[in-house]
This record gives structure tokens, C-alpha cells and sequence, in this order.
């Protein structure tokens, strides 16, 4: 018997052997096309759902780039509008801060001026010592006066320039200002530390000399002044600090003679002016007799004709003169 696919039709087969050999023939086709669909229409492995970053978006590079694939996602933009409210609020703030700063500096500029007219009526300064008042209220110490709640360790050198020309012209008006600006300004006891900075050693002190340069340079006029001496009774007391010998007769100068006695006295000579208004203390000595007061006081005319100041009169506060200042 011959294979299906080798069968001829003739006229002597029947009908049935014809039909069954085309049904085989379709059915074969039928089954390879169904393999071929089949293996077409298999499915990719399914993608990941994993968002891609805005910064850098992760796509098949066969793929065409959408608009939608590209944006960030609502998150980001969320956090983007939270920082420029956060931003917008910290200049708000800034402007607010601004704003109470300077009305609070309007306000203390206007208590500066009354200030001023109260020390006029309370006569609390002088002409002179409220033209230097007004004077040295510059911008920059109204700013170091105004800042009342600010405590600092230190004084700026222009509020302690401030602090120690008014204290100079009136202590009461010192006071007196001090308590207006909250104690702003130092206590009389710093007042008197930052004093102790100056050569307390004896003899002519070179910062007073300098204090009558400045007075006399500014003066078509000399300066006309008395000499005054006042002293007071101290303890006999020798004592070695460092390299150097205290509690013997020392005027700040040579001494005609080696032989010097412990000192008894502390003597200082001021000058007082006759035709302004000055008084500054130039000399400080230690003695134990008259005669060394009267050595001191004959180096004072010499010091003060060099600065174009003319010594009218010497007067001593201490009692008895004694014959070597009664020579002198």
C-alpha cells in the first residue's frame, strides 16, 4: 500500500480515499500556522514599576521619549513650593526686625535731645561742658548708647572717650546720664581703673604735658595759672618690689644728695588756670622735709614756660609753708 502523500487521483479511487487525503493535507498546514502564531505572540517578561529619578530617567533607548516620562514626580514639586513659603516667611521675618529697629531708634534719638534739654535745665553742665557734650554725641555714640541691653566685657575706645569727657566736666551729670541710658555707660569705679593705666610714679606725668600742649595749641593767648601743692601724712614703710626700692624721698628726679630719709609725706602739685577754666594735676612727690617741696616746685615754672603757660602765683595747701617755700 502506497503512503497518502503519494496517491494520485483516479478516476478508479473512490471518493472517500480523495477527501481523506485533503483533510490530512489541511490539517498539517492548519498545525504549523498555529505553532507560528503561537511562538509570535509570545510575551515579554513584564517591565519593572519602579518610578525613574526626574534627574535621571531610565528609558529603553528604542523607545520614544514622551513628555509625561520626563517630569518629576508631584513630590517633588510639593517639596519645591514648601521651601520658597519657607523662604518667603524668613524675609518676612528679616523686614519685621528691621522695621521695630528703626523705630526704636527714632525713639531714642528723640529721648537723646531731651536728655539734653533736661541737663540745660537742671543745670547739671556747664556752657562749656554742654558745647563739649554735644560735641562728642556723635552718630556712632548715640548707636554705642542706644544698644542699653547689650552687655559686653569691654568699652569700645569711643565710648570710654565719651565716658571719661563727661565725667571730667561733671560727675553728677554723669550720673545723671548713666541712669537715663540704663547703665550703658561704665561704673565710676571703672572710670578710676582705666585712670590707674596713666604713670603713677613720681615725677612730671608726660600724659598731663601732653593734655596742656593740646589746650595751649588751640589758644591765641597763653595760658595764665597758679601752682598749688597739698599733700598728706603717709607711713613710714620700706619695702623692695621687683628691682626697685619704695618708702624713701622720691620726686620723680635727681636729689642733690644720696642720703635720703623715708618718706613721710605724699605731696602733688596741681595747676589751675586763671583765665579758662582747668585744673589738672602734674607732680607727684613723696618727702620727708620742707625743702624738698620747695625743690620740686622750682622745677614746675621751667616745665610749664617750655608749653607757653605762665605761672602767676604758687600756693601752698598744707599748712605752714616753712622759709624754703616762703624763699621760693
Amino acid at each position: 500500500m502506497r503512503p497518502l502523500w503519494q496517491t494520485t487521483v483516479t478516476s478508479s479511487e473512490d471518493d472517500g480515499g480523495l477527501l481523506r487525503s485533503i483533510w490530512l493535507r489541511k490539517s498539517r498546514e492548519a498545525n504549523t500556522g498555529d505553532n507560528f502564531s503561537r511562538e509570535k505572540r509570545k510575551r515579554a517578561p513584564p517591565k519593572s514599576r519602579e518610578m525613574p529619578s526626574p534627574q535621571e530617567p531610565v528609558l529603553d533607548e528604542a523607545a520614544e521619549v514622551s513628555p509625561l516620562q520626563t517630569s518629576p514626580p508631584k513630590e517633588w514639586y510639593k517639596q519645591k513650593v514648601h521651601e520658597s513659603a519657607k523662604e518667603v516667611q524668613q524675609l518676612k521675618n528679616k523686614v519685621k526686625t528691621l522695621q521695630q529697629k528703626k523705630r526704636r531708634l527714632s525713639k531714642r534719638i528723640d529721648a537723646s535731645q531731651d536728655l539734653i534739654e533736661q541737663l540745660k535745665e537742671q543745670n547739671l553742665l556747664s556752657e562749656k561742658g554742654l558745647e563739649v557734650f554735644q560735641a562728642s554725641f556723635s552718630p556712632d555714640i548715640q548707636q554705642l548708647l542706644k544698644r542699653t541691653h547689650e552687655k559686653t566685657n569691654k568699652y569700645p575706645p569711643e565710648l570710654r572717650a565719651f565716658a571719661l569727657t563727661l565725667h571730667y566736666y561733671s560727675p553728677r551729670a554723669y550720673d545723671y546720664v548713666r541712669a537715663k541710658f540704663n547703665n550703658a555707660l561704665p561704673n565710676q569705679r571703672t572710670l578710676r581703673e582705666w585712670y590707674k593705666a596713666v604713670n603713677g610714679d613720681p615725677g612730671f606725668t608726660s600724659e598731663s604735658f601732653e593734655f596742656i600742649k593740646n589746650i595751649v595749641q588751640g589758644r591765641d593767648e597763653p595760658l595764665v595759672a597758679a601752682i598749688m601743692i597739698d599733700d598728706m601724712s603717709i607711713k613710714k614703710h620700706v619695702q623692695l618690689v621687683g628691682n626697685k626700692v619704695f618708702g624713701y624721698v622720691d620726686l620723680g628726679m635727681e636729689m642733690p644728695d644720696d642720703s635720703l630719709p623715708e618718706a613721710t609725706n605724699a605731696c602733688v602739685f596741681m595747676l589751675v588756670a586763671l583765665n579758662m577754666r582747668l585744673k589738672k594735676a602734674r607732680l607727684q612727690a613723696y618727702g620727708a622735709q620742707r625743702r624738698h617741696k620747695a625743690v620740686a616746685a622750682s622745677f614746675c615754672p621751667e616745665q610749664y614756660g617750655r608749653r607757653r603757660v605762665s605761672a602767676a602765683s604758687l600756693r601752698y595747701m598744707g599748712g605752714y609753708a616753712g622759709p624754703p617755700l616762703q624763699k621760693f
